[in-house]
């Protein structure tokens, strides 16, 4: 729209008032009225690099450990599914962290990208859906029995939530088959919330904000659940 205006004032000049736009648009308090495509993405961005750094860290978790007799053995001293679970989730939480950040010091300090917001909001975000992904790659490594399936499995979605998640281009671009697959994705959300806490500034007491992490939290439950029962329906 504001292209539009700005193509009829070059184009009629003094005259341009006669079909002037009936919305005056004033200067935004956050960011400017001309956005790139760099700062649209980089929210999105993040949050996906985490997710998939997480999947790689943990998709061949067991896989390893039950082709080298390890999870015999766990079951064997009477360790539980759920212990097992946990204590992959928790050790690599710390090797997130460390990567989570080495991000931001890149996005904030290197890059300069743009936070309006508060910092603990996005650092909670970012981390959870670090964990969102260290539960996903526990699923595949659960389900999966060699190495080459469960790469498969992981990359093999990466594209399909790069595109439909929101992060390249708006959900609302998206066409309308597509589009109610893009809203349960653990990520579309999630990126939404991001942009919300960056760019406009906004707290947990905005809908699309708490929103994020509550759909983030149930990604994370769920798949922990699942990981957790098909673990313990093939020992």
């Amino acid at each position: 729209m504001l292209q539009r205006q700005a193509f009829v004032d070059y184009k009629l000049g003094g005259m341009a008032y006669m079909v002037a736009l009936p919305i005056k648009f004033e200067e935004p308090i956050y960011g400017s009225q001309n956005t790139d495509f760099t700062t649209f993405v980089t929210p999105g961005a993040v949050l996906s690099i985490t997710f998939y750094l997480a999947v790689g860290l943990t998709a061949l978790s067991f896989v390893l450990e039950r082709k080298e007799g390890l999870l015999d053995r766990c079951w064997v001293a009477g360790v539980s599914s759920l212990e097992t679970m946990l204590a992959h989730l928790f050790s690599q939480l710390f090797v997130i962290s460390v990567q989570i950040i080495l991000l931001l010091l890149m996005i904030l300090l290197v890059v300069k990208n743009p936070n309006e917001g508060s910092l603990v909001l996005v650092i909670i975000l970012i981390v959870l859906q670090g964990v969102t992904g260290i539960s996903f790659g526990l699923v595949i490594s659960s389900a999966i029995d060699d190495e080459q399936s469960a790469n498969q499995a992981a990359l093999g979605i990466f594209y399909p939530n790069l595109i439909l998640s929101g992060i390249i281009w708006p959900v609302e671009c998206i066409p309308y088959p597509l589009r109610y697959l893009s809203l349960v994705l653990p990520q579309t959300y999630a990126s939404e919330a991001l942009r919300c806490i960056m760019y406009r500034g906004w707290g947990l007491s905005r809908m699309m904000v708490w929103r994020g992490f509550a759909v983030t939290l149930g990604w994370n439950t769920f798949f922990l659940i699942l990981a957790t029962v098909i673990l313990k329906l093939r020992t």
